[in-house]
Parts: C-alpha cells; structure tokens; sequence
C-alpha cells in the first residue's frame, strides 16, 4: 500500500470512530493472526458505545488488514467524546524522473540513483569511473545533463 492510500484508509477509518489503539498489542495477538510483520503493524480501535455494541481493532500492518472484535488481551479502551476534526488530503503534484533531471538543478545521489532505478552504491561507482559528471563542492551532487545521458541514451 502506498502513502496515499494508507492516508486515504487513516482518514475512513477516522470517519467511522477509530482513533489510533495507543497501547501495547500482545504478542500472543500476533501469534494467533499468524502475522508475520509485527513490527509494521499500526492499531486503530473503535470503542463499544451505543451505536456499535463491541470493541473492533483493525490493523494496517500488511495486506491482510486484520479486524479483531472484542479480542481478549487488550487493554481496554474508554469511548472519548469529541468533536471529529476535519482531515484534509492535499493531491500533491508528481514527478517523473524526467521531470526531475529536466529541473535542470543538480541532483543528490538518492535523486539520482532514483531516476535511473539503481542502487546509491551503483551511484558512486559510475562517479568513480566518470560515468556520472559531479558538481564541485560538497554535498556530492551530479549534473542533470549527465544522468539525462544515462538515462535516454541517443540510438
């Protein structure tokens, strides 16, 4: 899942009464999902009230995106009243890598090393061997026109 739709998915989640679940999940929990990335795993939690008669967990750790109803071995969670805040998603303009190296500035090496889908480590090897043209002074840059070269290599 990508940035935007994990937000996307935060901001329906927040619509519906979840707030994020800011207590320790018990390993036991995982064990029993057969997850197998608990480390990423991120709570969100709505609480029993009137409305819903029973405490729902949903996770959004991995593609599996777990919804546990009233599970034994969390801590529980008291129903808050608030106001809901409003949540605003800003579409952001994208990139291409083309659109990158066209900027005409120098580029970092990450940039770079994006733009022509390769390793950092592949990056400095092609500045070693000249490859790669780098802009004097430091932080190490590389010049657009070089990566562009590499990038759309004339036929």
């Amino acid at each position: 899942m990508n940035l935007r739709d994990f937000a996307r998915t935060v901001v329906t989640l927040l619509d519906k009464g979840y707030m994020p679940y800011p207590c320790q999940v018990p390993r036991d929990v995982y064990e029993a999902q057969r997850c197998t990335a608990p480390a990423r795993a991120v709570w969100f939690v709505r609480p029993a009230s009137e409305a819903h008669k029973m405490t729902r967990f949903h996770c959004l750790g991995c593609r599996k995106r777990c919804v546990l109803v009233d599970p034994q071995g969390f801590q529980a969670v008291l129903p808050m009243r608030t106001r809901p805040a409003p949540v605003a998603l800003v579409e952001a303009r994208q990139l291409t890598a083309l659109d990158l190296v066209r900027l005409g500035r120098p580029l970092r090496v990450a940039e770079a090393a994006w733009v022509l889908n390769v390793s950092d480590s592949q990056m400095y090897e092609w500045i070693d061997e000249g490859m790669l043209q780098r802009v004097p002074g430091t932080p190490l840059r590389v010049t657009p026109e070089s990566v562009q070269r590499l990038l759309l290599p004339e036929s």
